[in-house]
Formats: structure tokens, sequence, C-alpha cells
């Protein structure tokens, strides 16, 4: 009845609250790290691998408006990576794509 209808709506209302909530995370975590120049490669390959993966909690548009926001320019500025001792370890544009084209092959 209508209470199942209540229900089913406030668990959609909670999940969507939890992806912002997610994003919002993300969003700060990426920032707090360029802002403490320890942006690095494995963190962009991690993003670039969860964009495909829903459990993360957010969409391709999502992850569009944070890859624009963050690495629509390159090179990135180099305050972001400052503190990134390992050359291996600096992000690079292929970071941000490496995971999902290897996954689009391996089905």
């Amino acid at each position: 009845g209508d209470d199942d209808d209540d229900d089913s709506a406030a668990a959609d209302e909670y999940e969507h609250d939890d992806n912002d909530i997610r994003c919002t995370t993300l969003m700060n975590l990426l920032d707090e790290s360029c802002d403490e120049g320890l942006l690095n490669s494995g963190m962009l390959q991690a993003l670039a691998g969860s964009r495909s993966n829903a459990r993360f909690g957010w969409t391709e548009g999502e992850w569009t408006r944070i890859a624009n926001q963050f690495f629509s320019e390159w090179p990135l500025p180099p305050s972001w990576t400052r503190n990134i001792k390992k050359v291996a370890d600096m992000p690079s544009q292929e970071d941000l794509q490496q995971f999902p084209r290897r996954h689009r092959y391996s089905n």
C-alpha cells in the first residue's frame, strides 16, 4: 500500500543523499590531495577504474564533472604533485584512461 511507496521513496532519497556524500567526499579528497601536493598516479588510476563501478556511488555524468573540474588541462599544476618523490608515481593523462580501456576489451 502507501506505506510501501513511502518506504521506497525514503530508500531512493537515502541512496541519492548517500551518492551526494560520496561525490562530495571524493571532491574534498581530491582538493586536499592537490593542495598538499600529493596527487599521484595510483589515485588517478583508482578514479578511472571506479567510473565503471557502481559501488563507488557516482554516475558517468558525475565522473565527467569531476574529471573536467580537476583534470581538463595538462600538464597539471606542479604544486599538485610537489611532494611526490618517485617519478613512477607522477600522474599522467594515461592514468585516467588506463582502466576503462583495459576493462572495455576484457569482455
